[in-house]
């Protein structure tokens, strides 16, 4: 099995009267990486919900 894997390093800009424009963007920080790992493992979890995969979680019991 392989896998690819394209990662760009920044965003293309454009005021809409010419060609777009790279600009670099910083990494995201440890903080910032948890919440999106967080983010995503939650609306995971409601789909799987949704279609009957997995049983809904009780964040109530102790």
């Amino acid at each position: 099995m392989k896998y690819y894997m394209i990662v760009v390093d920044g965003v293309y800009v454009t005021d809409g009267s010419g060609a777009p424009v790279f600009r670099a963007v910083r990494s995201p920080g440890a903080g910032e990486l948890q919440a999106l790992v967080q983010r995503m493992a939650e609306r995971i979890g409601r789909l799987l919900e949704k279609r009957g995969l997995i049983n809904p979680v009780d964040t109530t019991a102790g």
